[in-house]
């Protein structure tokens, strides 16, 4: 299964819904964040490290239809999944401290 992760990753897009702006957060029928990303990338573990604007222009980049939510050191977002919103989470140098994923 590991994988088949990489190559969902880089599969041409399909059908893809335009989610909206968030807020409001939007799933539609998905329950994953692979559904979430419609044949776009969703997870960025190469980020980890880069500065936040550097790491923003390639997430949109590679996924258009989600809405980066930068979060700074000590705040959190929620756990709902969400389709159309990325938690960037960065640190006190504006590095991305964890992996960003779709959700």
């Amino acid at each position: 299964m590991v994988g088949s992760f990489a190559s969902i990753e880089t599969e041409p897009k399909v059908n893809a819904v335009a989610w909206p702006s968030y807020p409001p957060c939007v799933s539609g029928f998905c329950t994953n964040q692979i559904c979430c990303a419609q044949g776009n990338k969703f997870r960025w573990p190469n980020l980890v490290g880069k500065k936040e604007k550097d790491a923003k222009a390639v997430i949109q980049m590679d996924n258009p239809l989600v809405t980066i939510v930068v979060l700074p050191p000590g705040k959190v977002g929620s756990n709902d999944l969400c389709c159309n919103r990325l938690y960037l989470i960065i640190d006190s140098n504006d590095n991305v401290s964890y992996v960003p994923t779709v959700g």
